[in-house]
């Protein structure tokens, strides 16, 4: 599931506004202030920044719009007056274009510049009609079975949908168009007016909109051919926005909540989705509980109170991932309590019972103990840490009402540090001493959205949470955090954020709402426990929710996730626009195989596409391959492609030695054409490659199979994104020879720390040397032996020495001369005829006799010039 959360804000502030485009270069188009003051103005958003356009001929509200951002279409609207004009924009100029059948404002428009839809809304009354533009002129089609206003719609000419509207009242109405006529579809959960649309009939997701009076929604939801489902809500509740983007990567501009608004939010969905589940109720249900674990199956839920009853809970229950069970008790009954910690690391802190406690509980996995006690009674505060180095932030205590101090403790003792910024009671927190983080909680006056980071010394503000929130849970650490529940003062909420370090995103939303549940980790970010808490009124929950979801990475944009392994991010390959390339590289497998051995290892490094054709590697070291894993993107063309290649063999014989097959697969190109903006796929499977070689003793095999580029072309607007799935299957490399083994070679290298020389010895198979008593000895597997003697095993020993290179041009070389250790010399004769700049001279032994040079010197003679 998806997350929304903010970006640039417009540089105008304006409702009813047309949107094209995608998420990284969308347009916003003219729209209203809230006098109303029709603007002219066009804005393009390039995915961090607007800047302004062309501005349209027609300033206009609640008009429709669609296409790029580059060829777009706006149409219809309210000038004062309804209209029916249309102009056209190529990414500089807006020109005029076709008017259409009907004057109207507040339709549902969509579908791309030379391929439109406009259905229902209103001119003085409400309206059905519904026309089709095909870049030349406008045709009537099949009416809206029920007219409306205040309707948005998604989809293409042959395939649409719009929800939602205003008839007498907001409608739940769903519509499905065919090309010609209207049907049915599954009723929206909440009914509503003006809420943005993206997707197609099969998958798409509503967004905000308002109930035609003083409601403004952040509920989304999500369709999937026959009824829609409740998913994460949006940042923002305003309606009348601006619509562009997909389904996956939507872009929702401006809008108003009685008053005009700048606001621009972006919804990302992942390739993996995340899930809420239920599990095994609590032994007591009970709330302000404390939690700590730092997995869900090592987890432990503790204290806490039930007001029906007027009890406080002394008792511990840990969760193994299947049940819970009753554990040991803390040192006294109380509430309000925080944790933090691992299972046998834990800390509770805090709490009161009646009166605010200084209290602190250490648990090692069977049995709490008493720890020391803080300075300042509290409950109900942020903790981070461990029994052995922990911290308390903020809270509620007597005097005064919102405790503005930190400490921190050593094990034994606890000191104060600095204070929180914005002091608070009723938050929570998550981290380790010296790099923690709290967030949300009760401030002077009013609920809190405040995040701040701990270094180890002071605190500091940080990004915000989208939802104003007291009594939630957390889990995660300082950078990678979840929030969910707790309460904005309205009732209990569902709704989780994710914290990245710097700022906060919609996540998925829990199946249920839920406050005063666990005040503590009792997992990490990506799977945790909300325990106990409740709804409404005193009644104390037993029940649970645990999410899990894979890692989230943020790539150009787009965010992918993987369960179990890590996406890996580099700077390789280099930007590319329109093309996706697969790169693969065969696993080490070793310098040698076993003969008749089945290799069935691979190992794949891939580029894939993100937003704008942005390369970036996906890195499947540690993910366990089968025979189908594909690596998805996105591709923004209405065409769904299949391209199975066929078979492809390559066979080579080795040679006695070792041989190398080399199979080059040709290159393979993919046209995809459609309209732009719509969505498709491309799916391209490679056949199984097998490498079969066949050879005498001792030879080898070696497999090259360089997979060629894929080129994905698409037309339509500008850098279109591609959903490209590329099938790796198995790589099998099979040998077959006689039994002989591969000779295997030693080398050894030393160095002279004087002079640097390096001496090679061969066939050294020793893992260790070390001198003793004079003696140098070689260690390997099956003993110790000495490096002495002038045989080595019976073998004579070849001894030669090479010299560096020496320039001798004006030199001619007619005698070598070497002394000896005893003073005698040795003459030997150079060949005739020997010119060069640089020669090196190698000095070998015979037939394994002793070697000993003291040095080695050459004299030459200047050469002689005959005079001309």
């Amino acid at each position: 599931m998806g997350g929304w959360s903010n970006t640039t804000a417009l540089n105008v502030a304006r409702t009813g506004c047309a949107a094209a485009g995608v998420q990284t270069a969308a347009l916003a188009i003219s729209g209203a202030t809230t006098a109303p003051a029709y603007l002219n103005q066009t804005e393009l958003f390039n995915g961090a920044t607007w800047s302004y356009g062309g501005n349209i001929n027609v300033a206009r509200m609640d008009h429709g719009g669609c296409g790029a951002y580059n060829a777009a279409l706006a149409f219809g609207g309210y000038t004062g007056s309804y209209t029916g004009i249309a102009e056209t924009y190529n990414g500089t100029v807006w020109s005029m274009g076709v008017t259409m059948l009907a004057q109207r404002s507040r339709f549902a428009g969509f579908g791309t510049a030379t391929a439109a839809v406009a259905a229902g809304g209103y001119n003085g009354g409400v309206l059905g009609n519904t026309d089709l533009f095909n870049g030349t002129a406008w045709t009537a089609s099949g009416n809206l079975i029920v007219s409306r206003s205040y309707v948005k719609g998604c989809g293409t000419t042959a395939a649409g949908l719009v929800a939602g509207g205003y008839v007498a009242a907001v409608s739940n109405v769903t519509e499905v168009f065919n090309g010609s006529t209207w049907a049915y579809g599954g009723n929206l959960v909440t009914a509503r007016q003006s809420a943005n649309l993206w997707g197609t009939t099969t998958n798409s997701i509503s967004a905000g909109g308002n109930n035609a009076s003083s409601t403004y929604y952040t509920n989304c939801e999500r369709y999937n051919g026959s009824a829609w489902s409740a998913i994460a809500y949006c940042t923002h509740s305003v309606y009348r926005s601006g619509q562009a983007g997909t389904v996956t990567s939507a872009i929702r501009i401006g809008g108003d909540d009685a008053t005009t608004r700048a606001y621009v939010e972006v919804y990302n969905e992942p390739l993996t989705s995340y899930s809420w589940a239920t599990g095994p109720c609590l032994t007591t249900g009970r709330y302000y509980s404390g939690g700590a674990g730092e997995s869900v199956s090592e987890a432990i839920l503790f204290g806490g109170t039930n007001y029906l009853d007027n009890a406080y809970y002394q008792t511990t229950e840990s969760y193994n991932g299947t049940v819970w069970a009753t554990g040991g008790g803390l040192s006294r009954a109380k509430g309000h309590v925080t944790g933090s910690g691992s299972k046998t690391t834990a800390i509770c802190v805090g709490g009161s019972n009646g009166a605010y406690l200084t209290d602190l509980d250490v648990y090692n996995g069977t049995a709490w103990a008493a720890g020391g006690a803080l300075n300042t009674a509290r409950d109900h505060a942020a903790a981070a840490g461990n029994s052995s180095l922990g911290l308390v932030a903020g809270g509620r205590g007597s005097s005064p009402d919102i405790c503005t101090d930190s400490e921190l403790y050593d094990g034994a003792t606890w000191s104060s540090v600095g204070t929180l910024n914005t002091p608070r009671k009723f938050l929570a927190g998550c981290g380790v001493q010296t790099d923690a983080m709290c967030s949300g909680g009760y401030k002077t006056s009013a609920i809190s959205n405040i995040t701040e980071k701990f270094n180890g010394s002071t605190w500091s503000n940080s990004g915000t949470l989208n939802t104003v929130r007291q009594y939630q849970t957390i889990a995660g650490v300082a950078s990678d955090a979840k929030i969910t529940g707790g309460t904005d003062g309205g009732g209990a909420l569902s709704t989780t954020e994710r914290w990245t370090g710097a700022t906060w995103t919609i996540d998925l939303s829990m199946n249920y709402a839920s406050m005063y549940a666990n005040n503590g980790n009792m997992g990490v970010a990506n799977n945790f426990i909300v325990a106990g808490g409740n709804q409404t009124g005193s009644t104390a929950y037993a029940g649970m929710q645990i999410y899990t979801g894979g890692i989230p990475v943020l790539i150009d944009g787009a965010i992918f996730t993987s369960t179990g392994s890590q996406f890996i991010q580099q700077g390789w390959p280099p930007a590319m626009e329109g093309v996706a390339s697969l790169y693969a590289f065969d696993k080490y497998i070793g310098p040698f195989f076993d003969l008749d051995y089945e290799v069935a290892q691979f190992e794949a490094t891939a580029a894939f596409l993100a937003n704008q054709g942005i390369m970036a590697p996906f890195d499947f070291a540690n993910y366990p391959m089968d025979a189908t894993t594909s690596m998805l993107a996105d591709l923004h063309v209405d065409a769904i492609m299949i391209a199975t290649l066929p078979a492809m063999t390559g066979s080579g014989t080795l040679a006695v030695r070792s041989g190398i097959v080399i199979q080059n697969l040709p290159v393979f190109t993919i046209l995809a054409t459609g309209q732009i903006g719509e969505i498709g796929r491309v799916s391209a499977y490679l056949p199984g490659l097998r490498l079969a070689a066949t050879g005498l003793t001792g030879g080898i095999g070696g497999l090259a199979l360089p997979l060629p580029f894929l080129t994905i072309t698409s037309s339509g607007g500008l850098a279109p994104s591609a959903v490209a799935n590329l099938t790796l299957p198995f790589f099998y490399i099979n040998a077959h020879g006689e039994t002989k083994a591969a000779q295997v070679v030693f080398k050894v290298l030393a160095m002279n720390l004087k002079n640097f020389a390096i001496t090679q010895y061969d066939n050294f198979d020793f893992n260790s040397f070390a001198e003793f008593n004079g003696l140098y000895l070689g260690a390997k597997e099956d003993g110790i032996y000495p490096l002495s003697g002038s045989k080595d095993q019976n073998t004579d020993i070849d001894v030669s020495l090479t010299t560096g290179k020496a320039f001798i041009e004006h030199y001619r070389l007619r005698d070598l001369f070497s002394y000896g250790l005893t003073g005698g010399q040795k003459r030997s004769k150079i060949a005739r005829g020997l010119h060069s700049g640089y020669v090196d001279f190698t000095i070998q032994n015979e037939n394994g006799e002793d070697l000993d040079l003291d040095y080695f010197e050459v004299f030459g003679d200047p050469v002689r010039r005959k005079k001309h």
